[in-house]
């Protein structure tokens, strides 16, 4: 009989993330039956727990940043990881962020927005990094990314704490931007700081700002006014990733020399980016009935019939301003809806073909490969 192996885990229960990433590591002890889990309730900044300094068990996993608890977890003699470092190449599994901007800027261009911002606050490698990767991505399509300014003799803290500076600068840097304009945000805490500030300026979201944040904890997106969109990371993967690694480590294999890179799943779109920037009403009124009966099998002919209008006038609103066909936003819409059918339902994959408009099990698989790569079943599998 196998002696269980001792896992500790350091990990904050007090974000939708950090919980997210205990289920992921949950979910692979449950699959092998073969660890204990050591872990308790705590914050981002909680001190040092005490089972680390006196911890003879067989693995840790953590979201440390503090020197002193770093230091005693590598000297526990056991396997570590560690999914928060200053040092993003130290990490050994950490998010795509070129793939976050990607899905970020996309969204917000969804909307027909053409001004961009990026807005966080504090100072970490992680934030920098975040906000040039999405400041890059903005660039290389032709766009301005407005960025709100940083205090000058800020210190590096790998989660920084609200300060009434933050809301200065921010007082400073909103009235001055165009409108609309969509903004990412480092995370939900960042964007519910910047949603707070628009209100108190009387500026309107999502018509005059589009608010999109990042973790999607989902009780504080659902109970903020208005609600808050929000791309989830897939924490959970990243520690079902994380807790595969460590078993490999404590059989004996060497953790990779690159960090593993993980895609984000999804956007969940709510109020704050519920918005068609498009000074086009034909285009607009296009794509609200697009996205309203796109899952109901229409054609581009039934969008024409809708809004009266003739192919080549509705082509080229669509070239002007969505950037793709009709037909082409028809998928689109399938695909996302299908997407999400995918991660939240067991519903089988011809019964999400029939609810995503696609009519046949073989033509969505068809069109789902030929749009992400993957067939739907590799998609769900690798959830």
């Amino acid at each position: 009989m196998k002696t269980k192996k001792r896992i500790l885990l350091i990990i904050e229960s007090s974000t939708s993330y950090g919980r997210g990433i205990v289920k992921g590591i949950a979910r692979y002890a449950q699959e092998r039956n073969e660890w204990w889990i050591d872990i308790e309730n705590r914050g981002i900044h909680e001190p040092t727990p005490s089972e680390l300094k006196n911890w003879n068990g067989d693995g840790i996993i953590g979201r440390i940043y503090t020197r002193e608890t770093i230091d005693l977890a590598s000297k526990s003699g056991c396997p570590f990881i560690n999914l928060m470092s200053s040092d993003l190449e130290a990490l050994t599994i950490r998010v795509d962020e070129h793939e976050v901007a990607r899905m970020a800027l996309e969204h917000f261009l969804e909307n027909g927005l053409n001004r961009f911002g990026f807005y966080a606050f504090g100072k970490c490698r992680w934030l920098e990094n975040r906000s040039c990767v999405f400041d890059r991505a903005v660039q290389k399509k032709g766009f301005h990314c407005y960025l709100c300014p940083t205090p000058v003799n800020e210190q590096f803290t790998a989660e920084p704490i609200w300060k009434n500076e933050y809301e200065k600068l921010l007082f400073d840097w909103l009235p001055t931007l165009p409108r609309p304009i969509g903004i990412f945000t480092g995370n939900d805490s960042h964007a519910i700081r910047l949603v707070s500030v628009c209100r108190k300026l009387d500026i309107a979201i999502p018509e005059e700002i589009a608010v999109l944040g990042i973790n999607d904890d989902q009780h504080l997106c659902e109970a903020l006014t208005p609600t808050l969109s929000s791309m989830d990371l897939n924490s959970e993967r990243i520690g079902y990733e994380a807790a595969r690694l460590l078993d490999k480590s404590m059989n004996g294999k060497r953790q990779p020399k690159h960090p593993i890179v993980l895609p984000p799943l999804r956007i969940v779109r709510r109020q704050s980016t519920d918005m068609l920037a498009i000074e086009n009403d034909i285009v607009v009124d296009a794509l609200r009935f697009i996205r309203e009966y796109a899952t109901q099998g229409i054609s581009v002919h039934h969008v024409l019939d809708a809004i009266h209008v003739s192919v080549k006038t509705l082509e080229r609103g669509f070239h002007k301003f969505v950037g793709r066909t009709p037909e082409k936003e028809i998928i689109r819409v399938r695909i996302n809806h299908a997407i999400n059918l995918l991660q939240e339902s067991q519903l089988s994959i011809d019964e999400i073909a029939q609810l995503s408009g696609f009519g046949s099990k073989r033509y969505f698989q068809q069109i789902f490969r030929r749009e992400r790569g993957e067939t739907p079943s590799q998609f769900r599998n690798r959830k």
